[in-house]
């Protein structure tokens, strides 16, 4: 009969604690590419956010319950435990009172930070994490975002102003969401700088 040759116990094991090491170098890396995915499709998806608000105002697109709407909003706004940007419709009542319904929700967790909001013309920074809210009213392209903090309410012309994001484990990643100079529309640059 043959000598059938396998794996020792000390072969295993030492299979085993050299797969364990591999795999404590790789998690790090594999959890920050993730994070930074995450990152990179919540921005994108923000800037559609603030599309669909322009384009549902633009078509006169009604509220989901069939009401006419009157303007429609994104809405980024940064509690203590948690950030949620809102697409809400906004409308009158039948007694002419305003009204708004949230269309769709994003919650952003923590991949994605407001860095600052900075006006292009002067490149002043704003307000740090604010609230914001940027109304689109149907059938008009002129629009303003309105940025409220603890203090104040203050409202600018949209396509004065760009909004940094940045990424949450290495600050240096930014994306910023620029708004055409002539039209209004979202894009997502890469670097502070929009296309002027």
């Amino acid at each position: 009969m043959k000598n059938k040759k396998g794996f020792t116990l000390v072969e295993l094991v030492v299979t085993m604690v050299i797969s364990a090491i591999l795999a404590l170098i790789a998690v790090p890396s594999i959890l920050k590419w993730y994070h930074k995915d995450q990152f990179l499709t919540k921005s994108r998806e923000i800037t559609d956010m603030i599309n669909d608000a322009r384009v549902n105002a633009l078509s006169n697109k009604k509220c989901a319950d069939s009401h006419a709407s009157v303007a429609w909003a994104f809405n980024l706004k940064k509690t203590t435990t948690a950030t949620i940007a809102k697409l809400i419709c906004l409308y009158n009542d039948n007694n002419n009172s305003p009204q708004q319904i949230e269309f769709s929700i994003l919650n952003l967790n923590n991949n994605i930070n407001l860095k600052d909001i900075y006006k292009t013309i002067l490149t002043e920074g704003l307000i740090n994490n604010p609230n914001i809210f940027i109304k689109f009213p149907v059938e008009k392209e002129a629009t303003s975002m309105i940025i409220e903090n603890n203090i104040a309410t203050t409202s600018f012309d949209i396509k004065k102003i760009r909004m940094i994001f940045e990424f949450p484990e290495d600050a240096t990643e930014e994306r910023t969401i620029c708004f055409d100079r002539i039209a209004g529309f979202p894009t997502v640059s890469k670097t502070e700088q929009c296309a002027e």
